[in-house]
């Protein structure tokens, strides 16, 4: 699925600001890192995660990645207004409840336009709110996949 992601968003990595909220491996948000976007910024609470993920950007001398250990909920409260990103990748834990506060925050750290990845469990019954447009959808057994396009003004 990550090569399908990447050849959806190919011309909008190369110097993007890109958010990997949830990052846990951080393989999408190396990715974007690999491909040329400006910055990325992988959000993860879980520790351990963390430190490979720190370890793996310093082994790697990955300089367009920082990573934040950080709730992601909390993190998008207190980033709110201060960073904007072009490129979001939201994939929480699939048992976890956080839609209507994802939705509800993320606004204040998207650009204009900004693409939003979107992973849930195929069983999940996903709420998208009028600002976000539907541009691409993927499924396997396991999962859905949705590529949103976020307007200021709402779509339409």
């Amino acid at each position: 699925m990550r090569e399908t992601l990447f050849n959806w968003l190919q011309p909008r990595v190369a110097g993007a600001r890109v958010l990997d909220l949830f990052a846990g491996s951080g393989a999408l948000g190396f990715e974007a890192a690999s491909r040329g976007a400006a910055q990325v910024v992988c959000v993860e609470h879980s520790g351990a995660a963390v430190a490979s993920l720190s370890e793996q950007t310093t082994r790697l001398k990955v300089t367009n990645l920082k990573v934040v250990q950080a709730d992601a909920l909390a993190w998008l409260e207190g980033t709110a207004g201060s960073e904007r990103f072009d490129l979001a990748f939201l994939d929480p834990p699939f048992a976890s409840q956080h839609w209507q506060r994802l939705w509800s925050l993320l606004p204040a750290v998207l650009s204009d336009n900004a693409r939003v990845y979107v992973e849930v469990a195929s069983s999940t019954q996903l709420e998208i709110p009028g600002s976000f447009h539907v541009l691409k959808q993927g499924q396997t057994r396991e999962s859905r996949q949705l590529l949103l396009q976020w307007q200021l003004a709402g779509i339409g």
